[in-house]
């Protein structure tokens, strides 16, 4: 007879196979810091070898925070092409003689959702420290990684189409085409450079305890 299950409990193909899990985040904290009080004291003497360890985890330390830049860069450019979907959608007016007053109005609420990402893409990559040089804006003037330059020039240039008393839908639609392009180009190029510094940091990390375990 098979042991009554608590109510509410779902059983699932993983909870016969598997079994319970008690591992948590504190677990490995502990006994992380465990290894780190035994390795202190296994440490050799030696000044040199001392400094090539130190060497070895400063860098580890530096890819994982590489790899963080990438990975929330990698987020908020996905947010933008979410929230740039809805003005996509937008762009092509029904009427051939332009937009009526209330499309230009859904059009301008639609794009507050890009500008939001675009703001936070932006407020970002003024603090990047190791995927890059910071932006600056200056005016009009951008500094910075591609990847932002290229996206906020866009970004001031459909916005001044916008602001226009008649946007021209063609122009509209070229700007959004380039929009898009310039987002998926760099989301792709943020998802090769976060692969790249993870298999970095794999190939570090079994140098380093290879041989230790």
């Amino acid at each position: 007879m098979n042991d009554p299950k608590p109510a509410g409990h779902c059983e699932t193909e993983a909870d016969a196979t598997i079994g319970p899990v008690h591992t948590s985040s504190g677990d490995i904290v502990i006994r992380a810091e465990r290894a780190r009080q035994v390795l202190q004291r296994a440490l050799p003497a030696d000044k040199e070898a001392r400094a090539e360890l130190r060497a070895v985890v400063t860098e580890l330390s530096a890819l994982q925070m590489e790899m963080a830049e990438w990975r929330e860069l990698h987020l908020l450019l996905h947010n933008v092409l979410v929230a740039f979907a809805p003005f996509c959608a937008g762009l092509v007016p029904f009427d051939a003689s332009g937009f009526t007053a209330t499309e230009r109005q859904a059009l301008l609420q639609n794009w507050r959702p890009c500008q939001d990402g675009i703001d936070m893409l932006a407020d970002f990559a003024c603090g990047i420290k190791h995927i890059g040089k910071p932006f600056e804006r200056i005016g009009r003037e951008l500094r910075g990684e591609r990847w932002i330059v290229e996206i906020v020039a866009l970004q001031l240039l459909l916005e001044d189409t916008l602001k226009e008393d008649f946007p021209n839908p063609a122009s509209l639609l070229e700007l959004a085409d380039e929009f898009s392009s310039a987002c998926h180009r760099h989301l792709a190029l943020a998802d090769r450079k976060l692969g790249a510094v993870v298999d970095k940091l794999q190939q570090l990390s079994t140098c380093l305890l290879g041989g230790m375990l």
